[in-house]
């Protein structure tokens, strides 16, 4: 049995490298992964969403998904972005913006 794991690179069809797996989105009632977070490299700020029907095979070494899926994203149209998060701060809120020096107190 092949498990899904981070880190796990991911391939099209043809062979081409769309980064590597960096999370997991699951169902939270049935506990079945819907979409693969995949992130081109350590560098990358946004990774995108995969949906598991473009899933073509799970292999020991890799994912394989669908020469599509890299077209799409050629076309600058990922599988719902994902923004980078606010980092938040100790009661769980956004931190408030830093004021730049010399800016009006």
């Amino acid at each position: 049995m092949l498990i899904l794991s981070i880190h796990l690179p991911v391939f099209t069809e043809r062979g081409q490298l769309l980064g590597s797996i960096c999370d997991l989105m699951w169902d939270t009632e049935s506990f079945i992964v819907v979409q693969l977070c995949v992130k081109k490299n350590f560098f990358s700020r946004a990774p995108f969403l995969v949906h598991v029907s473009h899933i073509v095979r799970v292999e020991a070494d890799r994912v394989v998904v669908t020469d599509a899926t890299a077209s799409v994203l050629s076309q600058k149209k990922s599988f719902g972005s994902i923004k980078p998060l606010k980092s938040l701060g100790e009661r769980g809120q956004a931190a408030p913006a830093q004021r730049r020096s010399g800016e009006g107190a």
